[in-house]
Order: structure tokens, then C-alpha cells, then sequence
């Protein structure tokens, strides 16, 4: 494919709107989670190139808290600064139209339902599900590939990448390709 023409991943990460620096919706592996967990899968809405200092991100996940000595998932969608030290890779998945809100999105992804279980599985499950619900309401595009397939190749991806010390974090697109970064690192 010449360098011109876009990648059919970059294609599908664009919005409908023709606006500029829209905001990008990433799947962002942590390091660690419940139990011997490696990664945690987190996804988060963040400007394009955001400034490291500042609270402009927002994060969605499944938390595991402890409620009368017994672990369990709950949903947390907050406001958070733009990095975070244990972040390990990021997953490009796509650009949000300008009306798509941290609160707004938030709700939605209370709407995604959580599972009894607290393997870190659960939250592999809940993010893929949070995923398939953006897309059919309409927030995201369709994307060629399955959220378990985008979650498992971000997955293998952070493996690969976990002890890479760059000023930027890792990022790849939704195939699993690495790709220029736009989160820096503190």
C-alpha cells in the first residue's frame, strides 16, 4: 500500500465528523489486577496528544473492591490525569464524534452488566462488552474485528512491549500494530 493511502484501521478509527483533534477511545493495558493478573484492562477517552500533567482523561473499568471480606467487580468511570506510571501499552481502537462526553459515556458503560466472578477474565469480558455496546449505539464505528480479537492482540502486544522504557507509551492500532504514540509519559 503506498504511503499515501491510509491503512484500512486508520480508516475505521476516524468518526463521521470532519472535525479536528477529536477525542480518542483507547483500550490501555495497567500492569497488574487481582491476583497474578499481569494486565488490567481499562478503557479510557482521552484528548489527542494530552498533556501528561493535566485531568482530561476519562476512565472506564471493572474495580475490584472488597465488601464484607468478599472481592468484587463494580463499575468506575472517572475523571483521571492524562498518565498514569503503570501504564503499559495502549490500543488505538478509535475517534470519537465531538459530542461524546466523559459523563455521557460514562452512563452508557453503567449499562454494560458487571459479572459475579472475580477473575481478572471478568474484566477482559466487561470491556469487550463495553465495546460491542459503544459500537451498537452508535459511538464508534464497526469495527473488521471482534472485541475479544482487539483485546487479545492489545493483550499480546503489551507482552511484548512491558519492559519498553520510551517517552511515550506503547501504542498500537486495533490489529495489533505498533503505532506513533500521543500519550507521553510524566
Amino acid at each position: 500500500m503506498p504511503p499515501s493511502e491510509p491503512s484500512e484501521a486508520a480508516a475505521l478509527t476516524r468518526p463521521s465528523s470532519i472535525r479536528r483533534n477529536k477525542l480518542r477511545l483507547y483500550l490501555i493495558f495497567y500492569r497488574g489486577g487481582p491476583g497474578n493478573a499481569q494486565f488490567h484492562p481499562v478503557l479510557a477517552m482521552a484528548p489527542k496528544k494530552p498533556d501528561p500533567h493535566k485531568l482530561q482523561t476519562w476512565r472506564f473499568h471493572l474495580k475490584c473492591v472488597m465488601r464484607g471480606g468478599m472481592p468484587y467487580w463494580c463499575f468506575e468511570g472517572s475523571q483521571v490525569l492524562n498518565y498514569d506510571q503503570r501504564m503499559v501499552a495502549a490500543v488505538l481502537i478509535s475517534k470519537l464524534d465531538p459530542g461524546t462526553t466523559g459523563i455521557g459515556l460514562s452512563g452508557l458503560l453503567k449499562e454494560v452488566p458487571v459479572p459475579k466472578e472475580t477473575e481478572e477474565s471478568t474484566a477482559k469480558q466487561w470491556v469487550c462488552n463495553a465495546i460491542k455496546l459503544m459500537i451498537e449505539r452508535d459511538i464508534m464505528p464497526t469495527l473488521p474485528l471482534l472485541p475479544q480479537a482487539i483485546h487479545d492482540r492489545g493483550s499480546s502486544f503489551a507482552d511484548r512491549i512491558a519492559n519498553v522504557e520510551d517517552a511515550t507509551v506503547p501504542t498500537c492500532d486495533f490489529t495489533g500494530i505498533k503505532i506513533k504514540s500521543e500519550i507521553y509519559r510524566a
